[in-house]
């Protein structure tokens, strides 16, 4: 008789990690510091971010006018490795191009599937909440 080990489902963060593996990496120069703002970001976003980074963001930067908090002193991503889906998309689609010319190799992820990361996202943070 065998015994048949049963899996784990995914964590969280192994979830996420699966859909934003999807989005090509733009090869940031890390020029985008003057439009780095108001953001927003899932629950279970934010949840990592501060399990991974120790910072706690909010899930909307009400501020457009604003950095983003995630910013250093010396305006880099303090949180780059956890960072949100809509940050990993910039400068990786069609919808948010880099104005600095970070593009990735294989070119811009087209904006449907951008939207499609954003969907699995939003939808990894309703199962979280079940």
């Amino acid at each position: 008789m065998s015994r048949h080990r049963q899996r784990r489902p995914p964590s969280v963060a192994e979830q996420l990690d699966a859909v934003y593996a999807r989005v090509p990496d733009a090869g940031c120069k890390g020029l985008c510091q003057d439009g780095c703002h108001s953001m927003g970001m899932t629950r279970a976003e934010q949840q990592r971010i501060y399990r991974e980074t120790g910072r706690r963001l909010p899930l909307k930067f009400a501020d457009p006018e604003r950095p983003c908090s995630a910013l250093d002193q010396a305006g880099r991503c303090s949180v780059y490795q956890a960072r949100p889906a809509v940050c990993r998309l910039f400068g990786s689609s069609e919808v948010l191009p880099c104005e600095h010319g970070c593009t990735p190799a294989g070119g811009l992820m087209p904006a449907r599937n951008a939207a499609v990361v954003m969907l699995d996202v939003e939808q990894i943070n309703k199962e979280q909440r079940r």
